[in-house]
């Protein structure tokens, strides 16, 4: 594919690392031929490279965080631009997120459920992406934001009670989880049309394992 990265900070430079080691062409200014965007940029951007991929409706994986759904949305529907977008694009995040969602269940409220999320110092959002998604997930759940020098991104969920304690933790050592997922969500992506969220990609390719591994 060709992909046109947007943005070519540290994660667009991972992204770019994998999209070359899976056989993809990338380009760091966007051609109206692209067969995908991604964007991993800042909030205020995103109007504006909604403008930029509209005439030639080219997917987008957008990665950035902290921008406005309910200004953003709308629009891509109405200009019939495929996107695909989620605060954090790492296959083990979305196993944490299960398993939380899971262990929530299981514990109900004999256990007092909070949350600690510890990022790089140039993240300007807080809480984190995936800190807000987590808090959609579990009812009650609230984070403390620390932002520390080269941190990738950690994010803790603990339940305690009056008798133990209970803690799980989701650490990334580098960038390259998130960049592969965001590179495999734009191949799903480019022959699609619609709004998709990661989770619609990760249920896809989780049971397409299930499958793969059923001996039937």
């Amino acid at each position: 594919m060709k992909i046109a990265l947007i943005g070519y900070g540290k994660m667009g430079r991972a992204v770019h690392e994998i999209a070359r080691e899976r056989g993809h062409e990338c380009s760091l200014i966007y051609h109206p031929d692209a067969d995908v965007c991604i964007d991993f940029t800042e909030p205020g951007a995103v109007r504006g490279t909604l403008e930029l991929l509209a005439p030639a409706k080219t997917p987008w994986v957008l990665g950035t965080t902290g921008w406005s759904q309910e200004e953003v949305l709308p629009l891509v529907r109405e200009r019939e631009i495929p996107l695909l977008y989620g605060p954090n694009f790492s296959f083990g995040i979305a196993l944490f997120r299960r398993l939380v969602r899971t262990s929530a269940a299981l514990m109900g409220e004999r256990y007092r459920v909070s949350g600690t999320e510890i990022h790089h110092t140039e993240k300007k959002d807080a809480p984190s992406g995936t800190a807000l998604k987590l808090m959609e997930d579990i009812s009650g759940l609230s984070f403390d934001s620390i932002r520390e020098n080269g941190e990738v991104g950690t994010h803790q969920i603990t339940f305690d009670s009056e008798e133990d304690q209970i803690e799980l933790t989701h650490q990334a050592k580098s960038r390259m989880g998130y960049a592969k997922g965001a590179v495999l969500a734009a191949e799903w992506l480019a022959d699609k049309g619609g709004v998709f969220t990661f989770d619609d990609y990760i249920e896809e390719a989780m049971q397409g394992c299930l499958k793969a591994s059923s001996p039937l």
